[in-house]
């Protein structure tokens, strides 16, 4: 199954962990956090970053599950492809409600959603 997963707003402390895997695939050594000058990564080789609807990216990427904390992209996503989409539950995200969008409190949720599904192909919702 492919998961797309959004990363701000969703994984906490993004910056620390995604500089150290840069460092890493680049052997360029350690990067200073205050060189970021570009926050939407837009020209970063490793990563596909879109500023088009969410929507676009999970039909051309083949994403089944995906996952974001923004509710626009939620909404997008469910009615514009047949993936899963579950919501990171947000205090700015809370008067959203979709039939087609899972809310969940804890990243554990999404492998509890994979191991429920076997990660293969059907898994709706």
């Amino acid at each position: 199954m492919t998961v797309g997963l959004d990363i701000d707003g969703v994984v906490a402390d993004f910056i620390t962990p995604f500089l150290k895997l840069l460092e890493a695939r680049s052997g360029g050594g350690p990067i200073d956090p205050a060189s970021i000058t570009d926050p939407n990564f837009m020209q970063h080789p490793f990563f596909h970053f879109t500023q088009e609807k969410k929507s676009a990216l999970i039909r051309k990427s083949g994403i089944e599950l995906f996952v974001d904390d923004r509710h626009e992209n939620c909404e997008d996503v469910a009615t514009e492809t047949d993936a899963v989409v579950l919501m990171s539950h947000r205090p700015y995200n809370q008067a959203f409600s979709h039939p087609k969008v899972r809310r969940i409190h804890e990243l554990d949720e999404i492998w509890d959603h994979l191991n429920r599904c076997g990660g293969g192909d059907g898994c709706n919702r």
